[in-house]
């Protein structure tokens, strides 16, 4: 006799009833409600959370593009002060604009930001792209440089570590000054 590993509804317990049969096509829709309903809310829920750590974000740099901002204008003052006034002059300039752009994203949200990045990736898409990269790069380097274990002044390979420190400066007081030998045809060489 062969196993026959078929489910029938007398092996799945139902003795054959159609009743039980019949109703579970029913129930399949209501599964699949509570399963879409489950994951609507896992979405929104994600959605959220990275909603609030984007603000995070965007707080986080308004309040060091205000720090920028504070230095510039420091420095502005510092170099009127040593009447340096055309490097003052850049120094406030490019302090007005990290003010500008310190106010824009402490009074922006995230979904105003989005669309303002929208509308500018529309208007000027290889400038968007560019600043895209740019960022994309300085953000590397930031993250290279500030991770742990990153030494500024060696650069480690494969085959072993390149010291790139620049050479201390010799102990020699002054410098000195060579001497130089000229052919004597009568004697070899005299000291000049």
């Amino acid at each position: 006799m062969e196993n026959d590993t078929r489910t029938t509804p007398e092996r799945a317990g139902n003795n054959g009833s159609q009743g039980e049969w019949a109703s579970e096509p029913a129930a399949r829709p209501e599964i699949v409600a509570k399963t879409q309903a489950v994951a609507g809310q896992l979405a929104d829920q994600a959605r959220q959370q990275v909603m609030s750590q984007l603000a995070q974000q965007k707080d986080r740099a308004a309040e060091s593009l205000g720090s920028v901002a504070q230095a510039l204008h420091t420095m502005g003052e510092q170099l009127r002060g040593q009447e340096q006034s055309v490097v003052a002059a850049y120094s406030d300039s490019m302090a007005e604009t990290a003010d500008r752009i310190f106010n824009y994203l402490a009074d922006s949200n995230i979904d105003q930001l989005a669309g303002d990045v929208e509308r500018f990736a529309r208007r000027q898409p290889a400038l968007f792209l560019t600043g895209a990269f740019t960022l994309g790069f300085l953000a590397s380097r930031f993250f290279k440089s500030s991770s742990p274990g990153y030494n500024y002044s060696t650069w480690t390979s494969g085959t072993g570590t390149a010291d790139l420190r620049p050479l201390p400066a010799p102990d020699v007081a002054a410098p000195s000054v060579p001497s130089y030998t000229t052919p004597s045809p009568a004697f070899g060489t005299t000291g000049v």
